[in-house]
């Protein structure tokens, strides 16, 4: 549901997005339908009385009130129906819905008088379609709980890499920038629960696919050359954002401390059998602690670290900017081989 998928972000989000970036990650997420209205006049008339929209352009709250209005829902309720919340709030939405579900009912019949099914036209099953587009789903209104809330954001954040960057460079921006803080609060919320869900399990995979599709590597640490600005510009754009990204996946304390989180058990539900094999042969448990932790690093990022190579060494001819940030990325790598 397009509320819930809003409430999400603007709740659980480490920074505001904007209307556009917003309408990127309801379409990755949802596949996109026709609508009436803009997600900007969705916002300001259907989702006003706790949605608005600021003077930047971001989504936010109408109130920083409404966000304690909210009624959280489980996991289990995602795409899934549910019972009415009880809150204000919600309990208003719901008579919005209800409204609209019966103008539609009512257009509905009207369509049915002016198109009859034994001589309808291409006019009146488009409009049928498009009301049927419109219909509210009634799935349960409110917010996730805390672990739920960043494993979804997460999953959004590598799909956007793994497509190379999605509809647009600010939610690619946002995966990088914070992918890596919604995993850590996703690996503190998992050592606190006994039994893995269905999509807590896609933790183990997730991390795998981060360092072995090529998709998600070129867009988590490589640069993008179709955008053109100076050097200059991009070193203090896209530039620094990719030496944070790379500094704190192979360098920081905090990178290396979420990866032994991660690998340190590799009898966790996230891991597949064919993973734990991997594991097993990649990590061996006799290793001292300060050795699995390199050999954690060395080889889960090896192969990013071929891919960026070869972007550079493989290409007929590489710009100033690709060449700094194969550098930047091999240089970080180099001195987690050589050093534990």
């Amino acid at each position: 549901m397009e509320l819930n998928e809003l409430l999400l972000w603007i709740g659980s989000g480490l920074r505001e997005l904007t209307v556009r970036e917003m309408e990127a990650v309801l379409e990755q997420r949802r596949p996109p339908k026709d609508q009436f209205l803009t997600l900007e006049e969705r916002i300001k008339q259907v989702y006003g009385t706790i949605l608005d929209i600021s003077p930047a352009g971001s989504v936010i709250w109408r109130s920083p009130s409404v966000a304690g209005c909210i009624p959280e829902r489980k996991e289990a309720d995602i795409g899934m129906a549910g019972q009415d919340p009880g809150d204000e709030v919600a309990a208003a939405l719901d008579i919005r819905r209800a409204v609209l579900d019966a103008e539609e009912s009512l257009i509905g019949r009207i369509l049915g008088a002016v198109f009859p099914s034994d001589n309808a036209n291409e006019t009146g099953l488009a409009l049928k379609q498009l009301l049927q587009t419109r219909r509210t789903s009634f799935s349960p209104i409110g917010k996730l709980d805390p672990l739920s809330a960043h494993l979804e954001i997460a999953l959004a954040c590598l799909k956007t890499c793994k497509s190379g960057g999605g509809s647009g460079l600010g939610v690619l921006s946002y995966a990088r920038m914070f992918f890596f803080d919604h995993l850590q609060e996703v690996a503190k919320g998992l050592s606190a629960v006994a039994h893995k869900t269905q999509r807590q399990q896609k933790v183990g995979p997730l991390i795998l696919d981060l360092f072995s599709d090529d998709n998600a590597i070129n867009a988590m640490f490589w640069c993008n050359d179709q955008v053109r600005m100076s050097i200059d510009q991009w070193a203090l754009s896209e530039g620094k954002e990719l030496d944070e990204v790379c500094r704190r996946w192979l360098y920081k304390s905090d990178g290396v401390a979420l990866l032994e989180t991660l690998f340190q058990d590799q009898d966790w539900p996230i891991w597949k059998p064919d993973d734990k094999a991997m594991l097993a042969q990649l990590f061996p448990k006799g290793d001292s602690a300060i050795d699995r932790s390199r050999r954690q690093r060395v080889d889960v990022l090896g192969y990013a670290a071929e891919r960026i190579a070869r972007n550079v060494l493989l290409a007929r001819k590489s710009s100033t900017r690709a060449y700094r940030t194969s550098i930047n990325f091999l240089s970080q790598y180099l001195s987690l081989v050589r050093f534990p």
